[in-house]
């Protein structure tokens, strides 16, 4: 399988060895630029994603090599959360009737569960400058990667031998696939280089099925396959790489 770490050595070597336009002004010219992006997403969920989760934040992180001529390739990565789930009853049937968990000591069993979940994409897009130069404006773009995302259970005592460790994987509902990503946006790359920033919304396909084995609950594996929707807000604030133009000019 060509896994993650293969795209992200093949786009290090496109963002770090790509020449940079030192001798053009940012405020004048399209110039070529590296810019890392520190993101923060909301997104609501649909399809068979609103079964399970509510709306989730996320924190994220993308690199992008911007080209001359404003189209751009970017690698997107960003940590999904949310402190609570809509499926909470994957525990029913090892239960009491009052719905409390007995752990070995015969006490209740303190657990809590949270989404946790990440997602990455390569995608392809193009900048129509809009703006105070020619390399700020409005942008559209596409991409592909996976989504991955589970209900993570916390039991803090540890107690209950049920519910942690290996029996985690059985309750957990392990679920990842191929996604499909577009994003439509602006990004201001400041003449000063002071304030830069990217914003917009994305939407997200994605088509994944249930990892584990065995669901305990269901007494059964899930081998359905799940089409998994993510759409929302994010935003970010850049850091445009330029290299440095030289001050002074020398004539023989």
């Amino acid at each position: 399988m060509f896994r993650m770490r293969n795209f992200i050595f093949i786009f290090a070597v496109i963002f770090w060895c790509s020449d940079l336009n030192a001798q053009q002004s940012i405020r004048d010219s399209s110039i070529a630029a590296n810019i890392l992006d520190f993101t923060y997403g909301h997104y609501l969920p649909s399809g068979d994603m609103s079964d399970r989760f509510y709306d989730n934040s996320a924190l994220g992180i993308s690199f992008t090599r911007k080209f001359e001529s404003n189209f751009f390739l970017t690698l997107n990565y960003s940590f999904l959360f949310r402190d609570k789930v809509k499926e909470d009853s994957i525990f029913n049937p090892i239960s009491t009737e009052s719905g409390f968990l007995i752990d070995g000591n015969g006490q209740f069993a303190e657990y809590f569960l949270y989404q946790r979940g990440f997602k990455w994409d390569i995608s392809f897009g193009k900048l129509f400058p809009f703006g105070p130069n020619p390399n700020s404006g409005f942008f559209a773009s596409a991409g592909i990667g996976l989504l991955q995302h589970k209900i993570k259970i916390q039991h803090i005592a540890n107690t209950a031998p049920q519910i942690i460790g290996e029996y985690q994987k059985g309750y957990d509902r392990l679920s990842n696939g191929l996604m499909l990503s577009q994003f439509l946006g602006y990004r201001l790359l400041s003449n000063n280089r002071l304030i830069n920033i990217v914003t917009g919304f994305e939407f997200n396909q994605a088509f994944t099925k249930n990892r584990r084995d065995f669901n305990f609950d269901e007494m059964k594996k899930d081998d359905k396959q799940r089409v998994d929707l993510l759409s929302g807000f994010r935003f970010g604030i850049s850091l445009p790489l330029y290299k440095k133009v030289p001050k002074d000019f020398y004539f023989y």
